[in-house]
């Protein structure tokens, strides 16, 4: 076997190790959105906000595990003369040595349809977010009207124009019918 054979076998077998990473740092994410969506469904702000903490992380993870398959991927690329943005593991499996043109496919289908879940798993999460946005903006409307109305049922006009607040005792505030003091 040559040099060159065995770099490309070695780069095959790099590249297998990392779409199993890849698929392995996406199947964890999944799990954490399944437990985000739960503390969503229950309301539980602390819960989310320390699965946001835990995807940041695993997400910053993930990004330095797509940055080796770049590397590896520029230099099977540079080892075959072709570009690297024209292959893909379909396109690259019929180039490779042995296992690898069955391996890598197979690999590469199990993370895209990791990620599938993990786009729909996003996906929901994103509703229920913004349905939880949208309840907390109504309740603090309904709140907000509710207190207007409370305050504006507390004052009263005393007999001798001032607006006097009953349920405070009857702090007195000068003001006028006609708006005038």
């Amino acid at each position: 076997m040559t040099d060159a054979a065995k770099d490309l076998k070695s780069r095959c077998r790099q590249l297998l190790t990392i779409l199993r990473d890849l698929s392995a740092g996406y199947t964890a994410l999944l799990r954490l959105m399944e437990k985000e969506k739960q503390a969503l469904i229950r309301s539980e702000p602390a819960a989310v906000a320390q699965m946001m903490t835990e995807k940041q992380e695993r997400i910053r993870r993930l990004n330095e595990i797509e940055a080796r398959r770049l590397d590896v991927m520029d230099g099977i690329s540079r080892r075959l003369g072709l570009p690297v943005d024209e292959l893909s593991l379909s396109r690259l499996a019929p180039l490779l040595p042995d296992p690898f043109p069955d391996k890598l496919p197979a690999e590469g289908d199990r993370l895209m349809n990791i990620l599938k879940e993990v786009r729909e798993a996003g996906r929901v999460n994103a509703v229920l977010i913004n349905q939880s946005l949208h309840l907390v903006r109504s309740s603090m409307e309904t709140i907000s009207r509710l207190q207007e109305r409370l305050d504006a049922a507390h004052q009263v006009y005393s007999r001798n124009g001032r607006v006097t607040d009953i349920a405070t005792g009857g702090g007195e505030k000068r003001r006028t019918l006609s708006g005038k003091a």
